[in-house]
């Protein structure tokens, strides 16, 4: 699904590393699943205990209704996009996909997604996606929880990773607490689960990058697209 943040086109070289040493008894835990590019693509005979978080709630009920079977409809109009905009509790399963699938940049509600001579059919396309997506996440578990409420007492070990708020990023600058995240990654790590990050800076006292790539992105203080480097974390502990 189009998803601010995506990792889709890295999935290909992270998740080896991430599940290099995951047994099937193991839980599979993203506390920060957005627009669920990375989970879908882990192979349930690996990993069949998979958990899904977000702190989004319309996010998290579209992913519920998906994994067990809902499918959005093939056209959303503008006049659609707009009623469903203003009334986000009508159907909530609805909102979540069209809020995020359906609006430019994969950003909540950023504005009804079209190209400029209205040639592309975004909302066919949309469909195609989620309908080949959909079919990978049945028998996910999806929780609306933020990251520091979920609970690990009851796993065992578990495979966490997360792709947090970057903290160079303006829109989460001053919402996201990210020495608390610190904290809590260095936490689990000691409580004996496997913790991967993805970010493009890290404490180097706290953290050690395992994994790099220059990347274009656009999501940094600066305004339109500029080269930044993708950055797998794990914590020192």
């Amino acid at each position: 699904m189009k998803y601010m943040g995506s990792k889709a086109r890295h999935a290909k070289e992270l998740l080896p590393i991430i599940l290099k040493d995951h047994t099937p008894d193991m839980w599979y835990v993203e506390p920060f699943v957005g627009g669920a590019n990375m989970i879908d693509k882990v192979d349930p005979n690996i990993a069949p205990k998979r958990l899904g978080c977000d702190v989004h709630e319309y996010l998290i009920e579209m992913w519920q209704a998906v994994s067990k079977g809902w499918e959005p409809p093939l056209t959303v109009t503008e006049t659609m996009y707009n009623h469903i905009k203003a009334n986000k509790d009508e159907d909530k399963p609805l909102t979540g996909y069209v809020g995020f699938a359906l609006s430019f940049g994969g950003k909540w509600f950023g504005g009804y997604r079209r190209d400029s001579v209205g040639k592309r059919k975004y909302d066919e396309e949309s469909y195609r996606g989620a309908i080949k997506q959909n079919k990978n996440l049945l028998g996910v578990h999806f929780q609306n929880k933020s990251v520091f409420d979920i609970d690990f007492s009851r796993c065992g070990k578990a495979t966490i990773y997360c792709d947090p708020p970057y903290r160079d990023a303006t829109k989460y600058k001053d919402s996201f607490d990210h020495e608390r995240f610190y904290d809590w990654c260095e936490d689990r790590a000691k409580e004996g689960h496997a913790v991967f990050i993805s970010e493009y800076w890290m404490p180097e006292d706290r953290f050690e990058c395992i994994w790099s790539k220059e990347v274009n992105n656009s999501l940094t203080k600066d305004t339109g697209s500029k080269k930044g480097i993708e950055k797998l974390f794990i914590p020192r502990t």
